[in-house]
């Protein structure tokens, strides 16, 4: 179990063939009290890991259709964020395909 935002790495070793690459993971523990609220809904061929995809920190992969990305077709992204107190913000940045 991860408890804390932790990078993995990983290899895989076999007798007699050559050691994979190393594969880096990283895992970002969401903030305390950071909630996200969907005005909109994403298309179901790209859910993510539902509203919270958009704040875990997880980027898509090159594979558009892979379990990380979160797809708006047709229909505007309307969320609101709340990050569970005052602070200051310096930044907000989105990425999109």
């Amino acid at each position: 179990m991860i408890k804390s935002t932790t990078t993995v790495k990983a290899i895989t070793i076999k007798e007699g063939m050559s050691p994979s690459v190393v594969i880096v993971v990283d895992f970002f523990k969401k903030p305390k009290g950071r909630r996200i609220k969907l005005l909109s809904n994403y298309n179901a061929k790209y859910t993510s890991s539902g509203a919270e995809g958009l704040i875990d920190y997880t980027w898509g992969n090159y594979y558009f259709k892979s379990t990380q990305w979160q797809g708006y077709q047709e229909t505007d992204l309307n969320v609101v964020v709340d990050l569970g107190s005052t602070q200051k913000v310096n930044k907000i940045a989105l990425t999109f395909l």
